[in-house]
């Protein structure tokens, strides 16, 4: 069982999972891109990328914040980097899982329940 630690990340806001040291190494990288593509990257991997899109979801909201940010089987570690000037702040972006199976299982799920909420409105 992993065990997180919460960290404010800079120029964020929102509170973002870190594991320990210990538990990282029980972990497997499923995606690392710029925050910018993070969230194509997660669901060509998850699979979800074609029902994302037949319901207009990629218009709507960001599938990183609305959908990964709040799986339990999910590391995602941001790292502020610049140009070296301070002019250019990007957030780079490695994802890890402990479980991949289950992960996709819960991202399906999270995302069928959006959907579902979606319709009621």
């Amino acid at each position: 069982m992993k065990q997180n630690v919460f960290t404010l990340v800079p120029n964020t806001g929102r509170d973002v999972k870190q594991t320990t040291i210990a538990a990282r190494s029980k972990l497997k990288e499923i995606a690392n891109s710029d925050e910018e593509v993070i969230s194509d990257e997660l669901l060509s991997w998850s699979g979800l990328w074609g029902i994302w899109r037949h319901h207009g979801l990629h218009k709507l909201v960001d599938f990183t914040e609305a959908i990964a940010d709040h799986c339990d089987h999910i590391d995602i570690d941001r790292t502020e980097m610049d140009d070296g000037d301070g002019n250019y702040t990007r957030v780079w972006v490695i994802v890890e899982t402990d479980d991949e199976e289950e992960l996709k299982r819960e991202m399906e799920t999270r995302v069928r329940q959006l959907i579902k909420s979606r319709k009621k409105k």
